[in-house]
């Protein structure tokens, strides 16, 4: 667990040097753009990870509704890497794989920061 957590630390960490791009994400033309892509998954990260800071910050006297939501944040990350993966290996392979996947991740992390702030 707190190999985990010092990933996702270390994520956190790697992206805030990149916050503020100001992309629209969720726009065919910048996924389509592989020099947009890590842009884009520097940015939805750091929405996410200000969410889920929104998030415990507001639950903070509440230790078990904090230790619900760490689990839920571990558990979806872990799901949405597999799901990823599986589309991935699901397109036409090459670099197109790992554009795919890169993809995956931003859609999904968009998905679960509107997720999170409708908690």
């Amino acid at each position: 667990m707190k190999k985990i957590l010092f990933i996702l630390l270390l994520s956190a960490i790697s992206h805030s040097s990149f916050a503020g791009t100001g992309l629209n994400c969720s726009e065919d033309e910048v996924l389509s753009d592989e020099n947009q892509l890590e842009a884009c998954v520097t940015q939805t990260n750091d929405e996410l990870n200000a969410t889920y800071k929104q998030l415990t910050e507001t639950h903070k006297d509440a230790p078990e509704k904090l230790e619900a939501l760490k689990s839920m944040q571990l558990a979806w990350i872990k799901m949405r890497d597999a799901q990823c993966l599986f589309k991935s290996m699901n397109s036409a392979g090459g670099g197109g794989a790992a554009m795919t996947a890169v993809r995956c991740e931003i859609g999904m992390t968009i998905q679960r920061e509107e997720e999170l702030a409708d908690l």
